[in-house]
């Protein structure tokens, strides 16, 4: 046991440690995001598969610089945040204080929250099954933690699925190679592209590739995985939709993503 509990210490500090690292240039997407097409965008697709209360109590799982967070305190609902990354914290407060809601932000890892059963109607998420060592167990927490009525809502990809199977990676690098062709053509994407892909180079990236080698969903291909994990911890409604990306994703990141499409999950 004192082994595993090693183990698990140890991914979460890498993990946090390169969740801290990226806060600046995350926060900086977000608040992107929160002014052009997405912003609507993911709204609509929180909101239409939300339980139907005029209040809904939202917990935000891995809320990273606020994105989801600010888009429900927006229309109204009263949202509790938490997230792994005290930097990522910080930048969501910085980021909640600029639109003016009130949100309760917690820093605390996805599966170990202090809160009491049934305390929310909605839970979401966005992209951060995959950073858990034990996912199985985070889904168990989330329905405790759900009202009789209440939904879970994730997104999520087999975004480090290249690391353990050859074909994967094969077209993960070409989409990757596809997307710097379409978007080398003005001064402006040219430098854009130049940053991004510094930083795919950067030792915190390749320090990210070797511990999502030890994370048990890197390996998996889902959604399958998700369905039959959910039905093993007792939900029993279950929606998937397998290209969220074509609503919210722009351009560069539907040729880069191509291999790795965005899901969603439903759950109740």
């Amino acid at each position: 046991m004192l082994n595993q509990e090693c183990k698990v210490d140890e991914i979460v500090r890498g993990l946090q440690k390169y969740w801290n690292y990226r806060a600046p240039s995350y926060s900086q997407s977000n608040i992107e995001e929160l002014n052009n097409f997405k912003r609507d965008a993911w709204l609509k697709i929180l909101l239409s598969n939300a339980p139907k209360k005029e209040k809904l109590r939202v917990l935000d799982v891995g809320v990273g610089p606020g994105f989801f967070s600010i888009l429900m305190s927006l229309v109204g609902h009263e949202v509790t945040a938490v997230d792994v990354s005290s930097e990522m914290i910080e930048k969501a407060k910085e980021n909640a204080k600029e639109y003016d809601v009130n949100i309760n932000f917690v820093q605390v890892d996805g599966i170990n929250l202090p809160f009491e059963d049934k305390s929310f109607d909605f839970i979401i998420s966005r992209n951060v099954l995959w950073n858990l060592e034990y996912p199985k167990e985070a889904l168990k927490e989330w329905k405790r933690l759900l009202d009789d009525d209440g939904h879970v809502v994730y997104f999520d990809a087999n975004w480090y699925l290249h690391l353990f199977d050859e074909d994967q990676n094969e077209r993960v690098n070409e989409d990757m190679k596809n997307a710097e062709t379409l978007f080398n053509e003005s001064m402006e994407n040219k430098e854009v592209l130049k940053n991004y892909y510094k930083e795919t180079k950067s030792k915190e990236i390749l320090e990210l590739e070797r511990i999502a080698k030890k994370l048990v969903l890197s390996k998996e291909l889902r959604p399958a995985w998700d369905v039959n994990a959910l039905k093993e911890c007792g939900y029993n409604f279950i929606k998937v939709e397998e290209d969220m990306g074509r609503y919210v994703w722009d351009e560069k990141e539907k040729v880069e993503n191509k291999s790795r499409p965005l899901f969603m999950v439903v759950a109740k």
